[in-house]
């Protein structure tokens, strides 16, 4: 018997509703993982780290291409950069627009996964299936990223909806295969 199985039996017995609730009931991510709230917790901080990172470099980007006449005479702006940059003058604001829709959406969800609120959990799924969707038609590899930050979505507001995932439950839910 591993350690994980023995701190299962361990777990301490819990009454709900009459029914006494003892051991592990909810899904390990990826089948070895963590379980499925510490896991929605991970993937939406990581995405959350890149759009940060998307929204440095929409920015930086805008700031260049709003400042394009500082830097007409620079050797390293032949006339197709310029064009590129030109082009996103409009773009960004819509860019950074929709990287701030999307930081509230997983920020939601991250929130969520740390408060148990199922609504909040299912809104960042959403998001990251609409996500997954543009993706594919734009045939972006990212699409297979946003599917796997989306299976733990569901799974947890599973877990949360059928009372397996509660605040008083969690010590024996809880799952890790090595981070924290």
């Amino acid at each position: 018997m591993t350690e994980t199985e023995a701190s299962y039996q361990k777990a301490p017995e819990l009454e709900a509703e009459g029914v006494v609730v003892s051991g592990k009931r909810g899904k390990i991510c990826c089948g070895a993982c963590c379980d499925m709230r510490r896991a929605t917790i991970v993937v939406n901080i990581v995405n959350l780290c890149f759009l940060g990172v998307a929204l440095m470099g929409m920015i930086a980007a805008l700031s260049v291409s709003s400042n394009l006449d500082k830097y007409s005479d620079d050797a390293l702006f032949d006339d197709e950069f310029e064009s590129d940059l030109n082009d996103l003058k409009g773009l960004g604001i819509v860019g950074i627009f929709v990287v701030l829709v999307l930081a509230i959406g997983h920020a939601l969800g991250l929130y969520g996964a740390v408060s148990y609120k199922p609504w909040m959990v299912m809104t960042s799924f959403v998001f990251y299936c609409l996500s997954t969707i543009f993706a594919l038609v734009r045939l972006d590899p990212f699409c297979i990223m946003y599917a796997l930050f989306a299976y733990p979505h569901y799974f947890l507001w599973e877990e949360i909806r059928a009372g397996i995932m509660t605040p008083d439950n969690y010590p024996n839910e809880i799952h890790s295969c090595c981070c924290v």
